[in-house]
């Protein structure tokens, strides 16, 4: 009985450290780098148009957004931020970041921003703007 219970515990004390790489974990490691493509809205004028997102992994939780799109439909504008992403829930993704785009751009702007499996949401605010830009993944 005493070498049983021995036995036991010693099974249970080398398997007490060992990570088991099931589907489960693979999936909270999974990258959110990618191409997003989607609308910008600006509250604030009532404008729109198309932007897109490259959303670049740089380390653990740190990627780098380039954002670029089309103001009128015919000014291109573009800018990078930095994000350190939270991962809250297996598929939801949280981060904030700010750029200063000078006086002609607008000034400093603001972006609080989630991923949810393909669809990354971001809100911004600056002192002449403030919207969001709604985009889906692009797959292949």
């Amino acid at each position: 009985m005493f070498k049983t219970i021995l036995f036991l515990s010693s099974v249970l004390f080398l398997f007490s450290g060992c990570h088991l790489n099931t589907p489960a974990t693979k999936q909270l490691t999974a990258t959110i780098s990618g191409i997003y493509k989607g609308q910008w809205h600006c509250v604030k004028s009532n404008h729109t148009g198309p932007i897109t997102c490259n959303l670049k992994k740089k380390s653990d939780n740190t990627y780098n957004a380039k954002f670029y799109g089309f103001y009128a439909h015919v000014i291109p504008f573009w800018y990078n931020v930095k994000f350190d992403f939270k991962q809250s829930d297996r598929d939801l993704w949280h981060a904030k970041g700010d750029c200063d785009l000078g006086w002609l751009g607008g000034g400093k702007y603001t972006f609080d921003c989630q991923i949810n499996k393909d669809t990354f949401t971001v809100t911004y605010d600056a002192k002449a703007s403030a919207g969001t830009f709604d985009m889906k993944r692009k797959t292949e």
